[in-house]
């Protein structure tokens, strides 16, 4: 992600250039020897992205359990689109904000 910001600081322009892949497999093997087949993409925001979300508003869940750890690095794993699949997928991760985190 790239941004532009004006004189004092404000970001008025954010590009983020991706590779977009048809399939997992393509996608491993580019993060392992980058030989996997994408496609190169930049997106572009005119004006003060950061005013459009919350950019931290899930913090908390990504530091769940992981305080004095270095970092978490996990294969991804295909899932289905049936609603049974995307349901087994949910209950093994944790998409529910922590008790007073709104």
């Amino acid at each position: 992600m790239n941004t532009k910001v004006d004189e004092s600081g404000t970001p008025v322009k954010t590009t983020w250039n991706t590779v977009e892949f048809d399939n997992c497999e393509s996608a491993e093997k580019y993060c392992d020897s980058k030989e996997g087949r994408g496609v190169k993409n930049a997106y572009t925001y005119k004006g003060n992205i950061f005013r459009c979300y919350n950019h931290q508003s899930f913090l908390p869940l990504h530091l769940i359990g992981k305080d004095k750890a270095d970092f978490d690095c996990e294969r991804f794993k295909e899932i289905g689109c049936s609603p049974q699949e995307v349901y087994e997928y949910s209950l093994e991760h944790n998409f529910i904000a922590p008790p007073g985190f709104f």
